[in-house]
């Protein structure tokens, strides 16, 4: 198969990327550019030069309506966390014309192609303590999903015993837990919103007055204009701090590990 250039790979996420904006749009569903996204909107008018993704936030209100409403259309397929062969607590939306290789079983995932990440704004609990409670306790889950996608060849004999077990129990069950957990709080009521993020970087940091989601705003992005939340500026600096402030050289590099190819 042929290698999917790191060129060919912007255009097709892009691509993907004003498919859902204009589907968004005629359906009156309100998303936001996000993360690494929004960043390199607001510094760079596109793509952060380093990096290779593009993440989208929806309301879990309009993310609920996204997934019944879009259809797998062309060469565009939309995968939700209760798909079968999923592994992603978020939906995805993929290029079927390529394939993604990652290190990673497909025994138990469905291999993807280039696809754009869409995460849900879920309401959240008012008191910090239980913030950070509920959100460890996704961590934890959000650590078996992962496992239970990993080679089993690059486990010792311990935790191979363990990755059978989360196995035998079934990536639908944490992603069923992890769901119900992220959806405790409705987000319409909640004072306080944000992805119920699990890793390390964003653990706490993902959490905002729900004001900074109630307006939009257009900003550029590679010759085009997205939507991003009116306060983009306060909920970036609550995840990244400085954002505009470019990281060291050695830390300009992409954090994924992948290969991307063209199907036959």
């Amino acid at each position: 198969m042929k290698q999917v250039t790191d060129r060919e790979a912007r255009t097709i996420m892009l691509d993907i990327l004003l498919d859902v904006s204009r589907f968004c749009d005629e359906n009156n569903l309100t998303y936001f550019l996000a993360y690494g996204s929004l960043i390199g909107a607001v510094r760079h008018k596109g793509f952060i030069p380093w990096d290779d993704d593009i993440d989208l936030l929806m309301p879990r209100p309009d993310y609920d309506r996204f997934m019944e409403l879009y259809r797998a259309k062309g060469h565009y397929s939309l995968q939700s966390p209760m798909d079968k062969g999923a592994v992603h607590e978020w939906i995805k939306i993929s290029d079927d014309r390529t394939l993604k290789i990652e290190a990673v079983d497909y025994s138990v995932c469905k291999p993807l192609g280039v696809n754009i990440d869409i995460f849900p704004i879920d309401g959240q609990p008012d008191n910090m303590e239980t913030f950070r409670r509920e959100t460890d306790e996704r961590m934890r889950l959000h650590h078996r999903i992962e496992i239970i996608t990993r080679p089993l060849k690059g486990f010792p004999l311990k935790g191979k015993i363990a990755t059978l077990v989360y196995r035998l129990i079934g990536v639908r069950h944490y992603l069923k837990k992890y769901n119900q957990s992220a959806t405790k709080y409705p987000y319409e009521t909640a004072s306080y919103v944000g992805y119920t993020n699990p890793y390390p970087w964003k653990l706490y940091s993902d959490r905002h007055p729900k004001s900074l989601f109630e307006g939009r705003v257009k900003v550029p992005f590679e010759g085009y204009e997205f939507w991003a939340p009116a306060g983009y500026d306060t909920f970036l600096r609550n995840i990244y701090g400085d954002y505009m402030q470019l990281p060291p050289v050695e830390k300009q590099v992409t954090h994924h590990d992948h290969t991307l190819y063209w199907k036959d």
